[in-house]
């Protein structure tokens, strides 16, 4: 009874080990909640207050005139929201006038914003009217639900 004994808590050990390992790496992958939608790691909580309030209804969808990034960085300073409000999740891009997207996010969740951003690539030194700023629209079980545009001017300095 001594070896069997040895033997069953081993492969108890074992199988608890593996499980705490394949747990440890599911809690470090961001929260998906449909096929190739995942949480922006760069959402977090919206900082300024205003920016939750809103109607009730329809979508609450932030837009902003202008916008200044750095030239010659792919890490950019932004703030792109979703109104705590909302009932869906945001992915939002940055569409440069000639169409290129130098900027895509994973869903930020009501509630949350990007202060961070990681483009994609540098942008020239320049201003650049007519932006689109691109908002799709999840619900909150990551089923594609529409979406809407908004342009601004992107400043690079």
């Amino acid at each position: 009874m001594g070896k069997r004994y040895k033997l069953l808590v081993a492969v108890l050990l074992i199988i608890i080990i593996v499980l705490l390992i394949l747990l440890l790496k599911q809690c470090g992958k961001p929260a998906e909640v449909g096929p190739g939608l995942y949480e922006d790691p760069n959402a977090v909580d919206i900082r300024e207050p205003d920016a939750q309030k809103g109607g009730t209804g329809n979508i609450a969808v932030p837009g902003f005139e202008k916008m200044t990034v750095k030239a010659g960085a792919t890490t950019q300073d932004i703030w792109i929201y979703n109104p705590e409000k909302n009932n869906c999740l945001f992915v939002a891009s940055i569409i440069l006038p000639d169409g290129k997207t130098v900027y895509k996010s994973g869903y930020i969740a009501p509630g949350k914003a990007i202060y961070k951003a990681e483009f994609t690539q540098q942008i020239r030194t320049g201003t650049y009217e007519n932006t689109i700023l691109q908002y799709d629209f999840y619900t909150l079980d990551g089923t594609a639900a529409g979406g809407t545009k908004a342009y601004f001017t992107l400043e690079v300095e």
